[in-house]
């Protein structure tokens, strides 16, 4: 950021591969390599600097990959088409306002929410497929967010559908509610909760970010249409819980995210490993002519060979999931995300997995979201500091403590200090505990089983 535009590029200095994002922004604004001090705009992508050697011969040959970038209703989007090797490719603005959801932020209505952000150890398909489906709410997030006693038959009706800009269900019979699920091609599902007539709708928006086969990010968006909302005490208390901090919010999403989180990892894997010789002859074949009318790389595994004679789904809840696997293969000949020929080859044609993570790594949430989220790792720094004071303040007072009781005379405030002192150092050792066993834990992995097998079992 450059104090008045988000700027982005290939995180690679041109001279020796370092890193760029090691490196500083200077006083400039200019993108200085940490390795040698060769220094970019990230506007052009143009060499300002070579401290070796500053002729402008040696600059005009050297140069950074530089992305497009648009900032929308509170996110930075970024033009990828350069790490494709598409030349000469403006942004698409129509397709920007739809992935920005523009229409949510247009209108005179106040809506508020939050964002959140997490890696996820599955294709970014099996997320999409998830969201996709409202039915296993009352059953996978019981005593989270929802209740088994809430389950029952879900009916979803396709209103639309197109195979380059997605496809869109309603929920439930009644039509004259807006609930709704809808695909938003290549990579995004929305979903539309109707509260009735002169009342309100929330949102549940997400992008399903491909990153490496087998791995994507997901982005989050979580918002309500405050002012529409009838009643005063309810209408509060939402304005209430969105108005907390960023990292309290965060940590209840990782804990309705984790309810989810390892048995999709496996069925991830499952889904991907498990194909008949058929299947495997064709694929390398398939590759060949699917790659010949995409830029980019694809993986050499398909995502879900055979998924419709491996996979029973008969309801109509199913529905919406149906339609989005035949959307891949149609879409994709069943392969997926294409990936740019930037990423390291064997990130790009990672093989099927051959097991899965531990529990313990799926549920990790350091290098998974804290690391990278600004308040996050702000409140985790802040609660590493009081632990440590606490620590500090309770070995203080137990030695005060220990002075006033064996060396210092007897004095008239003496009684008075020693109890304080005594009642001081198990308050702060307390305190000490219940932060390094309790609350920073919550910022590096998430607690196992969840809640629904956790006891009382009900």
């Amino acid at each position: 950021y450059d104090k008045s535009e988000w700027r982005a590029s290939l995180d690679r200095c041109p001279h020796r591969f370092a890193r760029l994002s090691e490196g500083r922004i200077t006083s400039h604004g200019a993108i200085e390599c940490p390795y040698h001090g060769w220094s970019f705009s990230g506007t052009t992508g143009e060499c300002l600097k070579i401290p070796q050697d500053n002729t402008q011969e040696q600059k005009a040959c050297a140069r950074i990959t530089t992305l497009p970038t648009r900032e929308r209703n509170g996110m930075v989007f970024v033009w990828t088409a350069p790490l494709y090797d598409i030349k000469d490719s403006e942004p698409n603005e129509e397709a920007l306002k739809r992935i920005a959801m523009d229409e949510l932020f247009a209108t005179d209505v106040t809506v508020v929410g939050t964002d959140y952000s997490r890696d996820l150890p599955m294709d970014a398909t099996m997320l999409a497929e998830n969201v996709l489906d409202p039915s296993h709410l009352p059953f996978t997030h019981h005593r989270t967010i929802s209740n088994r006693k809430n389950a029952q038959p879900i009916t979803l009706s396709k209103l639309e559908s197109n195979v380059d800009k997605g496809f869109t269900f309603r929920k439930g019979s009644d039509k004259s509610k807006a609930s709704r699920v809808q695909f938003i091609a290549p990579s995004q599902v929305l979903s539309v909760t109707d509260r009735g007539n002169e009342s309100y709708q929330d949102y549940n928006l997400v992008y399903a970010v491909p990153t490496i086969p087998g791995s994507c990010r997901l982005h989050v968006r979580i918002l309500f249409e405050v002012d529409r909302i009838p009643n005063f005490i309810q209408r509060s208390l939402i304005k209430a819980v969105f108005g907390t901090p960023p990292w309290f919010t965060h940590l209840a999403n990782h804990k309705i995210l984790e309810d989810d989180n390892v048995f999709l990892h496996y069925a991830n894997r499952d889904l991907t490993l498990s194909f008949n010789s058929t299947d495997e002859n064709k694929v390398e074949n398939d590759i060949d002519s699917h790659r010949a009318a995409l830029p980019g790389v694809l993986p050499k595994r398909r995502l879900a060979p055979s998924w419709q004679s491996r996979l029973f789904q008969p309801t109509a809840a199913d529905s919406a999931v149906v339609a989005y696997r035949r959307w891949i293969d149609d879409a994709t000949n069943g392969f997926g995300p294409v990936y740019s020929p930037w990423l390291p080859l064997d990130c790009r044609e990672a093989p099927a997995p051959t097991h899965g993570l531990t529990t313990k790594l799926i549920l990790e949430r350091g290098h998974a979201h804290t690391d990278k989220c600004a308040a996050c790792t702000q409140a985790r720094s802040r609660f590493q500091k009081l632990s440590t004071s606490c620590l500090i303040l309770a070995l203080f007072s137990l030695a005060l403590n220990t002075t006033f009781r064996t060396i210092i005379p007897s004095f008239s405030a003496k009684p008075l200090m020693e109890f304080a002192s005594g009642l001081l150092a198990p308050f702060s050792f307390a305190l000490y505990f219940i932060l390094e066993r309790r609350i920073l834990p919550l910022f590096e992995r998430g607690r196992y089983p969840p809640p629904r097998n956790s006891p009382p079992y009900v």
